[in-house]
């Protein structure tokens, strides 16, 4: 019942020879949720609602999450959710303060990251509202924090759309500004260890 070309994004299990093994509608998770409204609207419509740019699965149990767990982030509605396909449960979600976000990562057994673009559109075309930013949300405390706000501004890291971030072993992080074709490294102070940048 929706128009032509409308997006209906999938998380699709593959199992190691490429086969599927499950596939699940995330606009179905979405309405089983009683989340229509982030479907469908009254006005201003949108074919592609929720804009599923990455998945990050849970690969050990902690004390907020399962293995076999998904973190998934849907840049239209600008939302991380914890999900749990065994029982197509949302567990939480997460809505801002990121802004057209890509990239969820786990961190450790309390806190994720979250790449956010910090994009918006008000009718003059889409934009970066200052610079994109590298999010800690810790699930113990509730608390959402910047580590690299300064760095990231001095550095003016402004992908409109993609971009990602790795935190390394050491605390170190890096970032890919992908409409830039720039990466960056930084340690755990802020300061710039290297950064590459593809001219062609």
């Amino acid at each position: 019942g929706v128009e032509e070309g409308w997006y209906e994004d999938a998380l699709v299990r593959l199992g190691a020879d490429g086969k599927v093994i499950s596939m699940q509608s995330l606009a179905q998770v979405m309405l089983d949720a009683d989340r229509d409204w982030a479907l469908f609207n009254a006005s201003h419509r949108q074919k592609d609602p929720l804009h599923l740019n990455d998945i990050e699965p849970v690969l050990q149990d902690g004390p907020f999450w399962k293995r076999g767990d998904l973190f998934l982030s849907l840049r239209h509605t600008s939302e991380v959710l914890l999900y749990r396909p065994s029982t197509r449960e949302i567990l939480w979600t997460g809505r801002g303060p990121w802004l057209a976000q890509h990239d969820v990562d786990i961190v450790d057994e309390n806190r994720i990251a979250v790449f956010d673009n910090h994009a918006y559109d008000k009718g003059m075309g889409a934009r970066v509202d200052g610079t994109n930013r590298v999010l800690i949300y810790d699930f113990r405390t509730g608390q959402i924090t910047g580590p690299w706000d300064r760095a990231l501004a001095d550095l003016k890291i402004e992908t409109l759309y993609e971009g990602l971030q790795t935190i390394l072993p050491d605390g170190s992080l890096m970032v890919e500004e992908e409409n830039s074709g720039r990466i960056v490294f930084l340690g755990p102070d802020g300061s710039l260890r290297a950064q590459y940048l593809n001219y062609t």
